[in-house]
């Protein structure tokens, strides 16, 4: 693949995690999208397509130049509207010679001709030095952010204008610091370490020195010089070095051909020949040696810097109005192996570090969804526990009702009684002074007739007579409808025969039959008066609408109880619309029975079928059982 290689990346607008928004909107949709809903950037016009280039020192394929863009982009995905987002690789890692630039800066001036950026990335030292060289003739007054940039190469922004960025600083001094805590055993510090050119070598032995001048009464210092980038030479240099010892790589070596990975596959020597703690200072030596760790630049960060500056850009801030970013972006990383390896409690790491190589448990790995379903569940908890609360205060509410309802059952039974025995005392009264008296009335006009005292009247007396005659019946009539003596003098079997008889017999011409076992056990009096007002409602109700020509009632008693049937040949009816039947005739009348029956704890039964007649049961104890006297 081509080192010029470019490439077009169209960033819209970020989505939120449609799989999480899944879960939570289950209970708060609303406030989760108010909570979540990203910031549109500052200022810009966001229908606009913004032209951003990324130029790159380094080739596609290496690590830092992937975490660099992973940052950036991880940014500008923010940006409302739309970033058009070229992309360059200078391969200058690779390629040193000069002719490389000038073949570089002949390929993008043929590029620019049809581009109009409004802002440039730059990543690493090459990139930014040569486009403050190039800026000028391929793209005039375009400002320059740039990032993963030594600190010792700032200076060479002096002089240009619209230019900003981030730079990393040198990770030797903070290294050295926290490998001196972790391990305060160690007396000695060995620096290993491959430069080529001897002006480098000199510029590090400089260094070194100010770093030994700051640390040497806390340990040693001794420098390790690689005569060759090779195996055997990195072997050699830390070769018998124990836990005593502290070892820093000072960079990633490269050979003749450019190789900067020639230590791969080295682990096994290097724990071979080495016990002591191994320190880097930069993030590609994992995965290459047994590195504990170290404070390193971040690559990605890098990249998030820039990325932030470009969206500030883009809302209107003018590049010289931002300050260069020169701390904050270095990170201490470890390796997770190592450290158990050393017996290193993650607790005295530094604060942020991040760790390599991590086993990750279940609740790292599903992090996300497992704080999602925490959330349903605790939201639904509370709403189990307030539905919990309402069912509780209903059940309450209908132990209250149904209190309520015995008492009224129990106050409508005592009122029925008090009722009967109201009608008993009239009964007694009508029958004991008004009947009496038409009865004496009636015979004293008769022997006056029959004495032929008052012969020319004896046609108005016998009219007297008459009328007396017609009230006492009328009065016995009364007499019976309220309250029938026969059930008191007799008892219910005799009461329910009578009225039978005539009732509905004589008055209605309807054949009636009556069985009973005799009189056997004595029924309660309140027992005994409810019963025949039952009966006598049925009796009632069959006259007016089961168009009947037999009734027959039997009464049976056994086991603490009696059951009396009332059952005719009449119309019938379905069972299933027994309630709507009873709401057009406006009657309660079974209804009425069934409470009185389960006042007593008796009960009701109904076998009907249209064409087929009527059969009704009741069931009562002998003895009266008020349920309404039951914990009172």
């Amino acid at each position: 693949m081509s080192s010029h290689m470019s490439r077009t990346t169209m960033l819209a607008a970020a989505g939120i995690d449609k799989s999480v928004i899944s879960v939570f909107c289950i209970v708060w949709a609303f406030f989760l999208m108010s909570c979540l809903t990203e910031p549109v950037a500052a200022g810009g016009d966001v229908g606009q397509e913004r032209q951003v280039l990324v130029l790159h020192s380094y080739s596609f394929n290496t690590k830092w130049t992937k975490s660099v863009m992973d940052g950036i982009e991880s940014v500008l995905e923010r940006y409302e509207g739309k970033i058009e987002l070229d992309v360059e690789y200078m391969d200058t890692r690779r390629i040193t010679d000069s002719s490389h630039y000038d073949h570089l800066f002949a390929l993008y001036r043929h590029k620019a001709v049809n581009k109009q950026y409004e802002i440039i990335i730059t990543v690493n030292n090459n990139a930014l030095s040569f486009l403050l060289r190039y800026r000028d003739r391929l793209y005039p007054k375009v400002p320059i952010v740039f990032c993963g940039v030594a600190s010792s190469r700032l200076p060479i922004i002096e002089g240009h204008d619209l230019v900003t960025g981030a730079i990393h600083t040198k990770m030797l001094e903070p290294t050295i610091e926290v490998a001196l805590k972790l391990h305060p055993s160690a007396r000695q510090i060995v620096l290993v370490q491959y430069i080529r050119r001897a002006e480098k070598r000199h510029m590090m032995r400089k260094y070194v020195d100010n770093v030994n001048e700051k640390f040497g009464s806390r340990a040693t210092f001794v420098e390790r010089w690689l005569a060759e980038p090779s195996v055997e030479e990195l072997i050699n240099a830390i070769d018998g070095l124990d836990k005593e010892s502290i070892v820093i790589f000072m960079g990633l070596y490269k050979d003749e051909s450019g190789n900067r990975y020639i230590f791969k596959d080295a682990h096994e020597l290097i724990l071979q020949h080495c016990k002591a703690p191994i320190y880097a200072l930069t993030k590609q030596w994992f995965g290459y040696s047994l590195i504990v760790g170290g404070k390193m630049n971040s690559s990605f960060h890098q990249g998030q810097a820039a990325g932030e500056m470009v969206l500030r850009i883009l809302g209107g801030e003018r590049p010289q109005d931002i300050p260069v970013v020169e701390s904050g972006l270095d990170i201490h990383f470890f390796d997770w192996l190592q450290l158990k390896r050393f017996g290193i409690a993650l607790s005295q790491l530094p604060k942020g570090s991040i760790i390599l190589n991590q086993p990750e448990s279940f609740y790292y790995r599903y992090k996300g969804r497992i704080l999602a379903v925490a959330f349903v569940i605790a939201a639904l908890t509370v709403m189990v526990v307030l539905l919990s609360a309402n069912i509780l205060r209903r059940n309450r509410a209908e132990i209250r009702l149904l209190g309520y309802q015995q008492r009224l059952k129990s106050l409508a039974s005592q009122l029925y009684l008090a009722e009967e025995h109201q009608r008993r005392r009239i009964v007694t009264q009508l029958h004991d002074r008004i009947g009496q008296a038409l009865v004496s009335s009636k015979i004293k006009l008769q022997e006056l007739i029959k004495s032929k005292a008052v012969v020319e009247s004896e046609g108005r007396l016998n009219e007297v007579c008459g009328s007396l005659d017609k009230t006492i019946l009328d009065t016995r009539s009364l007499t019976f409808d309220l309250s029938s003596p026969v059930l008191y003098e007799l008892g219910f079997e005799a009461a329910v025969a009578d009225w039978l008889a005539a009732q509905i017999e004589q008055k209605h011409g309807i054949i009636t039959e009556f069985e009973s076992d005799g009189p056997g056990e004595l029924l309660d009096d309140d027992i005994s008066v409810m019963l025949f007002r039952n009966v006598r409602e049925l009796l009632i109700n069959i006259v007016k609408h089961a168009h009947a020509s037999k009734v027959k009632v039997v009464s049976r008693k056994g086991n603490g109880q009696i059951v009396v049937s009332v059952e005719d040949d009449g119309v019938g009816f379905n069972i299933a619309e027994l309630g709507s039947i009873a709401a057009k005739k406006s009657g309660f009348g079974l209804f009425s029975i069934k409470e009185r029956l389960e006042q007593v704890r008796g009960n009701l039964e109904i076998a009907s079928e249209p064409g087929k007649g009527t059969k009704i049961t009741i069931k009562a104890p002998l003895k009266e059982r008020n349920c309404g006297s039951d914990g009172q």
